[in-house]
């Protein structure tokens, strides 16, 4: 009995811990590389960051990769966060064209309105 127990408790354990690992994730890279005005997204969209800060900011969109939004469908989810990946590598390459891509993929609200739980 004791033995039962114990597999549903890690069974559950299982189930649930990458939902909230995934959710964490989120919320790493929005709080390192996205919040505030000295942030790297900032820094890489307004010009005043260095190659480096691009670099560094396309490794945090990449962690976005396999998350899954708090809300909303899950398919215009990966089809965002696909788009900022892809943008931000192109960023870290140099030139505006991927400066530009990058802005408009991070638009935060309309992230926020379609995927982020009030």
């Amino acid at each position: 009995m004791k033995t039962s127990k114990n597999l549903i408790i890690a069974l559950a354990a299982i189930t649930f811990i990458p939902v909230f690992a995934k959710a964490d994730v989120i919320e790493d890279v929005m709080k390192n590389a996205f919040k505030g005005d000295t942030s790297l997204f900032k820094k890489v969209t307004t010009g005043k960051g260095s190659k480096e800060d691009a670099e560094k900011l396309a490794e945090w969109c990449a962690k976005l990769k396999g998350t899954t939004p708090p809300k909303g469908d899950a398919a215009a989810w990966t089809k965002k966060i696909d788009a900022l990946i892809d943008s931000s590598k192109a960023a870290a390459r140099g030139g505006a064209a991927g400066v530009a891509a990058l802005r408009n993929a991070g638009n935060c609200k309309s992230c926020h309105q379609a995927h982020r739980e009030d």
